[in-house]
């Protein structure tokens, strides 16, 4: 495949590009890629193109997210929309569209300290065999069902405002690495996203501070369909808190028509083991949250033991 040409998307290959995600399941709309271009840029992706005749033959991207690691800020970027059309036929080739795709776009960024994604079977192949992405977690799931649950009552968040990253500084004092959840960075991922419904729920006390918050969605993740607690933002040491926005978003998910409340949570954190207590039941999934490490000291083993995610931390929900 050395004939293909390596290079930022270009509004002409708008048509193109779409057509040939289309056709291998990336179904992300023309608003949606929009979006992602505003916060990413152009130059956060790459496509492999046949220059005789414009065809597209592969596409990779990336969105960025400030993280926190170690006492200072660094960039973790999600791998999104990653195809190359015919990979399979050529095997698994160094010289291929996707490894090219891959390491063309790492060596654009050399501030990025990790990229990371959850990825499908065939993909999760060639992403651990051509560019040395490891697992960090096969991922878990939390489940409870909520057939009897009451009506949600907590505020509804329009948008967030500046006590978001106020309370996610109060919840990442033990994180050893977290997206930073400020006010921009919430409400570009769950106000101002096209085509998708979240439902933003907070807790405030009396002076009218924010002590918590979740998101919840309905949808499909990791071969599971239902409601889903999409983030939570929630201090361990309230569990009261905690409790009653637990409470309400079961709520959610049973006024959605739901059966179920799914979500995604580190093995390592308290609230892993405060939803047990709270009647989740633990589940596989067929999720796995891989990474591509470019710090020897922050590698995949490091990341499983320190790193908070949550759904949140992807545009798979």
């Amino acid at each position: 495949m050395t004939g293909l040409e390596i290079r930022v998307p270009r509004p002409a290959d708008e048509g193109a590009l779409l057509a040939a995600g289309a056709a291998l399941g990336c179904t992300r709309t023309a608003a949606e890629r929009a979006w992602l271009a505003a916060r990413a840029g152009a130059a956060r992706a790459r496509v492999a193109v046949l220059p005789e005749d414009g065809r597209v033959l592969g596409h990779y991207a990336c969105v960025p997210r400030t993280t926190w690691i170690a006492a200072r800020e660094a960039v973790f970027a999600e791998v999104l929309d990653a195809f190359a059309p015919r990979a399979e036929a050529h095997g698994l080739q160094r010289e291929g569209p996707y490894a090219r795709l891959g390491h063309a776009l790492s060596e654009a960024h050399p501030e990025d300290l990790v990229h990371h994604g959850y990825f499908g079977r065939a993909e999760w192949r060639m992403a651990n065999a051509l560019l040395d992405f490891e697992v960090v977690r096969n991922q878990c799931l939390l489940v409870r069902g909520c057939v009897d649950a009451g009506v949600p009552a907590l505020e509804e968040l329009a948008r967030f405002d500046h006590q978001a990253k106020w309370l996610w500084e109060r919840c990442s004092g033990a994180f050893g690495a977290a997206a930073i959840r400020d006010e921009g960075y919430l409400n570009w991922r769950f106000v101002e996203r096209p085509g998708v419904r979240y439902e933003r729920r907070g807790l405030r006390d009396a002076n009218g501070i924010l002590r918590g918050l979740y998101v919840y969605r309905s949808g499909a993740f990791g071969g599971r369909s239902g409601g889903w607690l999409v983030e939570w933002i929630v201090p361990p040491e309230e569990p009261q808190v905690g409790e009653r926005l637990l409470a309400d978003a079961l709520a959610a998910a049973r006024a959605d028509g739901q059966r179920e409340l799914a979500c995604a949570l580190p093995e390592w954190s308290p609230w892993f083991e405060a939803f047990q207590r709270a009647g989740f039941r633990v589940v596989a999934s067929e999720a796995v949250l891989a990474a591509r490490c470019f710090a020897r000291k922050y590698d995949e083993v490091w990341l499983r033991d320190h790193w908070w995610t949550t759904l949140a931390d992807t545009l798979a929900l």
